[in-house]
């Protein structure tokens, strides 16, 4: 849950690629007032709260609670394409290759992506790394909304220790049904632009997540392809987890 209103209110502008001014339109208020939300200078009265969460299309609960929408499992659907006839591979996520997958990289290079996305060069970009680990009902809840039956078949065929990205899937499998456990490393950057726009037309969502190598991004940025894939299947809330 977002710490406060205003916070919850950035996050969900910044999923929808929604301005301040678009809002305060649909809200009927002026743009100023939402701005004032926004800085947590203010928070908006109860039918107010109401006409936001319309606006998002989300019940008012998660706008009074400040959470993202809840997503049930039956919404979910994980989409796969078929293998090549031939047996080769194409696509894939060429980073893999090129770097070490531990902390250090993964914090240099998330930072430098946020900053290359820096929204106003008047105040600066910050991020913020939060590990969750998840056990019990919990990760049961988790694994349920993730359609886990659907999805694990596909990456235990993925696992093939031959290939690097094969071998940290099978790791990864192994660990969680050893422990019964599952961290997440999730990381919010704000004064940056997000993954925004739809999931199968063109945005920078669909660039990354489904192109890979198209960030969208036009001259030099630091890093191999740009973005990193921050997300997985269905879009939830803000930020992203690994």
């Amino acid at each position: 849950m977002a710490t406060s209103f205003g916070d919850w209110l950035n996050d969900q502008l910044a999923q929808r690629g929604m301005t301040q001014r678009e809002l305060a339109e649909a809200v009927e208020v002026t743009p100023a007032a939402v701005n004032a939300w926004t800085k947590g200078r203010s928070v908006p009265r109860m039918d107010k709260i109401q006409r936001v969460a319309e606006a998002f299309g989300v019940p008012t609960v998660d706008a009074v609670e400040r959470r993202a929408p809840q997503v049930g499992s039956g919404e979910a659907e994980w989409v796969f394409q078929p293998a090549p006839a031939d047996g080769s591979r194409s696509g894939g996520n060429a980073a893999a290759f090129a770097f070490t997958a531990d902390l250090g990289v993964l914090a240099r290079e998330a930072t430098q992506n946020s900053l290359d996305e820096q929204l106003s060069v008047r105040e600066p970009v910050l991020s913020r790394y939060v590990l969750h680990e998840l056990s019990g009902l919990p990760l049961r809840r988790f694994l349920d909304a993730l359609r886990w039956d659907v999805l694990r078949p596909h990456l235990r065929a993925a696992a093939d220790r031959s290939q690097k990205s094969g071998r940290v899937l099978a790791d990864g499998l192994g660990e969680l049904e050893r422990t019964d456990r599952l961290h997440l490393l999730r990381v919010d950057d704000y004064n940056a632009n997000g993954l925004t726009g739809p999931e199968y037309d063109d945005g920078r969502f669909a660039r990354v997540v489904r192109r890979t190598l198209d960030s969208g991004k036009a001259g030099v940025q630091g890093g191999p392809t740009g973005w990193a894939r921050r997300r997985c299947g269905r879009r939830a809330g803000s930020g992203w987890s690994w």
